[in-house]
């Protein structure tokens, strides 16, 4: 699983910790789990409907 492991770093490398940086330095720019939830359910509505 060498392929996969290395995909893996670079997603952390380049996507995950520069994310984490970001909200360490400046948490204003996350949203609440509240807002996560609503935002989920609402695509999934959309995703429901377009069947």
């Amino acid at each position: 699983m060498p392929d996969e492991n290395s995909e893996i770093d670079l997603w952390l490398e380049n996507e995950a910790g520069p994310a984490y940086d970001a909200i360490k330095a400046d948490p204003t720019r996350g949203i609440t789990i509240v807002e996560v939830r609503t935002s989920l359910a609402a695509e999934l509505k959309k995703a429901n409907a377009e069947r």
